[in-house]
Parts: structure tokens; C-alpha cells; sequence
């Protein structure tokens, strides 16, 4: 048993009392006031579940680049498998069209372009890009053609055998007739009563492959009116550069001039700006999304090999707010800042928080707002909420 405490030890000197209680004072103002997770959703745009949304109204989530080069690390892909898209998944099923740039040919045809990096992906691939929830896709790319025509029809052929009315695939950015080339693909959003025009064009060395060129726009302008949205994918750029030319960015609003409502921008590796424009939104470059390859080509450029992840919300046929979810897609190296180390991983696109977020969100609105001919409004549009960036298309 503890002896007996006296009442005279308990009782402390005045000044050391007030001391004490300075201390604790000025302890409890330097404590920084953590905001309470639910009160940081709340600042970002209520995106409705996908039950709960309306018929005219969908979201469109949208990744970047895809490519699972046959030969290079097989044994490592297929072990992955879809397991490659596991951080991802749940946006994408959420989503009603779930979109990708598909980076090669999935066909077993021999490469026809002789080049520096050829790339074809195994067939049975497609099944890892499709359990990832995606099902809206681009083909217009500069390896497309790498395994000439056969390799662009057997990956026509693989869409749709894959296509049914129970998962429905939309594609766009390669044809079996040149006669087709500036057709888009059209089709109603599925469960909705609202209709998207799609087109892809990007530089494929093929004429099976439609390129961002004065026909793509006279052919979005043709078109626009052949439905009630129209999202325009494009394979374009200077690699490893976060901030496009101006020719690029004045390329892509003539896009949106022409009626597009989505520009959807890849092919340099790493993320460039978001700019509202017009009533519509560009993404000047998504990124890699999964890349099996183990590049160091960035390190010239001091690129970062971030991506986004952005969820794009269509209300009543117009587009209303973005959501950026940033993403690490580095394979081979860690992203660090300050003493925290996130560690990469194979092909697998990793949804980050905390001071990794604030890191890929402040740059990436670092790189928007040096956007040649960014309007003011475009600048005060991009806000960082929490994990996420918000913008908003219309109103406030």
C-alpha cells in the first residue's frame, strides 16, 4: 500500500500554478485545428451516387495512358493482372463511362513499323483493363499502328466480342475503311436519356487512324449537333513537358470552339494543366494511368511522373463540376517529400492523401495556372479541397 499523501504536498505555489497554466495555454493555441474528415468532403462537389443521378445526368471518370508492351515484363503484368487496378476500381464502377487511352494494338501481329519503341499487348489483357471497370476507350495513338492494319482489326475484332448489352464498350480512333475515318462513334450513356458524341484522333502513321488535324475539327463542328455531349480524346504533345506550347493548348480550345464539351488530352506521360474554357474543360494531359515500363526519360526533363484521376459530372447535358483524384504512377522510384516516403508500385495507378496529395494537386495547379493564354477565370477556377481539386464549369 502507498503511504499516505499529505494535504500541504498537494498544494502547488501561486507562480508555479500560473506558469503552468501559461504554458498550457499557449500549447493549446499552437495546436493546429484538425478539420474532421466529413467537413473536407463537404467543400468538395456532391457527386450523386450512381443510383441516385438523374436520366440526363452522368459522370465521366477518365485515366490516361495504358500499355502492357508484350515481351518486356510479361511474367510481372500477368501476375498482376487486374489486381493492377485495385485503388482505381471503385471510381470507375461508380462512374457511367469509365474512360482510357488504350496505348497499342491487343493482337499476336508481327510489328510493320520499324521504330524506335514498338509496342502490342496480348489479347487476353483487355480482360485486366476491362475488370478494372472501364469501358470507354481511345485507339488513336502512335502505336496503334504498330502492328499495321491486322493489329488494328484484331483489336476491333476483341472490342466487340467483348461488347455486350449487359457491359456495353464504346470506342472510337481507328476504322476498318478510311471512308469512316471522321465518323464519331455515337451512343446513349447506358440508363440514361442522353447521348454522346465521341471522337479520338492522334498520330498513328496509319490511315486507319484519324489525326488532330483541320478535318477533326470541321468533323466535331459537323457533328455536334448529332447529340447531346460531345467528348473529343486526343494523343498529342511534347513528351515529359508539364506545360504544353502554345500551338498545343490553342489547338485544344479550337476543339471546345468547334463544340466539344470535354477535351481529353494524353499521350505526354505526365499530367498538364486543367483549364475551364468556354462552358467546357480540357485536360491538356492526364498521364500515364498503368505502364508497364521501367522509363527513366523524365529524369532529362525533370518530370514528375504523377497522373490524375479526374470525375467529370454531367448535369443535364451540360458539364458542371470536375473532381481531381491524384494518382503516383512511377514504377521504379519512391516519391518523397520532406521525411515521408511513398513507395512505387508496378503498374498499379496508387490514389494518394495527405502531404503526397498536397504535393501532386499544388503542382499541378502550378502547371495550370502557366497555361499559355489562361484567362483569369480559368486561374480562379482551379481550387485544392482536402485529398482532391475542385473546379467548377458553371456557377459557383
Amino acid at each position: 500500500m502507498s503511504p499516505p499523501v499529505s494535504v500541504s504536498s498537494l498544494r502547488a505555489p501561486r507562480r508555479l500554478f500560473l506558469v503552468f497554466g501559461a504554458a498550457l495555454l499557449s500549447a493549446l493555441i499552437a495546436v493546429p485545428v484538425l478539420v474532421p474528415s466529413d467537413a473536407v468532403a463537404a467543400e468538395k462537389p456532391r457527386i450523386p451516387k450512381k443510383n441516385q443521378r438523374g436520366k440526363r445526368d452522368f459522370v465521366l471518370v477518365a485515366g490516361g495512358d495504358v500499355a502492357y508492351p508484350r515481351g518486356w515484363m510479361d511474367r510481372l503484368v500477368d501476375r498482376m493482372g487486374p489486381k493492377m487496378y485495385d485503388q482505381v476500381r471503385k471510381f470507375a464502377k461508380d462512374a457511367d463511362l469509365a474512360f482510357l487511352n488504350l496505348e497499342s494494338p491487343y493482337t499476336d501481329a508481327e510489328f510493320k513499323l520499324k521504330k524506335e519503341w514498338q509496342i502490342a499487348t496480348a489479347p487476353g489483357r483487355l480482360d485486366y483493363v476491362l475488370e478494372g471497370g472501364f469501358n470507354l476507350f481511345s485507339l488513336a495513338n502512335n502505336h496503334m499502328g504498330d502492328a499495321g492494319d491486322q493489329g488494328i482489326f484484331d483489336t476491333l475484332d476483341l472490342l466487340e466480342k467483348k461488347n455486350s448489352r449487359a457491359n456495353p464498350l464504346f470506342w472510337g480512333g481507328a476504322v476498318r475503311n478510311a471512308k469512316d475515318l471522321w465518323k464519331p462513334e455515337i451512343f446513349e450513356v447506358p440508363g440514361k436519356d442522353l447521348k454522346v458524341v465521341f471522337f479520338a484522333f492522334g498520330y498513328a502513321k496509319n490511315p486507319l487512324v484519324p489525326t488532330p488535324s483541320p478535318s477533326a475539327l470541321e468533323a466535331v463542328a459537323r457533328h455536334k449537333k448529332s447529340g447531346d455531349i460531345v467528348i473529343v480524346s486526343v494523343h498529342a504533345g511534347t513528351e515529359y513537358k508539364h506545360v504544353p506550347d502554345k500551338a498545343k493548348t490553342e489547338l485544344y480550345r479550337r476543339f471546345i470552339d468547334a463544340g466539344a464539351d470535354i477535351l481529353l488530352g494524353h499521350h505526354p506521360h505526365v499530367p498538364q494543366g486543367v483549364e475551364v474554357y468556354k462552358d467546357g474543360i480540357i485536360f491538356h494531359s492526364l498521364g500515364n494511368f498503368s505502364f508497364a515500363s521501367k522509363t527513366k526519360r523524365h529524369h532529362k526533363t525533370g518530370a514528375k511522373l504523377y497522373s490524375i484521376l479526374p470525375r467529370i459530372y454531367v448535369k443535364d447535358g451540360k458539364v458542371d463540376k470536375v473532381e481531381i483524384i491524384p494518382l503516383y504512377v512511377n514504377n521504379g522510384e519512391p516519391l518523397k517529400v520532406g521525411s515521408e516516403v511513398l513507395r512505387p508500385t508496378d503498374f498499379q495507378p496508387q490514389v494518394v492523401t495527405g502531404v503526397f496529395a498536397d504535393t501532386i494537386l499544388g503542382e499541378l495547379k502550378e502547371w495550370t495556372l502557366a497555361l499559355p493564354g489562361i484567362s483569369d477565370r480559368a486561374k480562379n477556377a482551379f481550387e485544392i479541397k482536402g485529398d482532391r481539386a475542385v473546379i467548377r464549369v458553371r456557377g459557383k
